[in-house]
């Protein structure tokens, strides 16, 4: 399962929103047998720290980078589930 583009507003920052979705999506992930989830990470042009932050804490890990453009680079990350 490839998860994209997932951005919490600011005004609802702080109350672990992104975290109980995350958390839905694995309950969902191993009740349906599912590999392992993808996810990308910004960059270029400005590398988001929270999300690499956000992404380690659930265990995802890199596994390579593409870069879109000159403009455009993200982190591939995977989570290993069921396996």
């Amino acid at each position: 399962m490839y998860i994209d583009r997932i951005v919490v507003d600011d005004q609802f920052r702080n109350i672990k929103l992104g975290t109980k979705l995350y958390e839905n999506i694995l309950v969902f992930a191993k009740q349906n047998s599912l590999q392992h989830l993808t996810a990308e990470i910004n960059l270029l042009p400005t590398i988001n720290k929270g999300s690499f932050k956000f992404h380690e804490s659930f265990g995802f890990q890199e596994f390579g980078t593409v870069k879109y453009s000159e403009d455009y680079e993200v982190s591939l990350q995977k989570l290993l589930i069921n396996s």
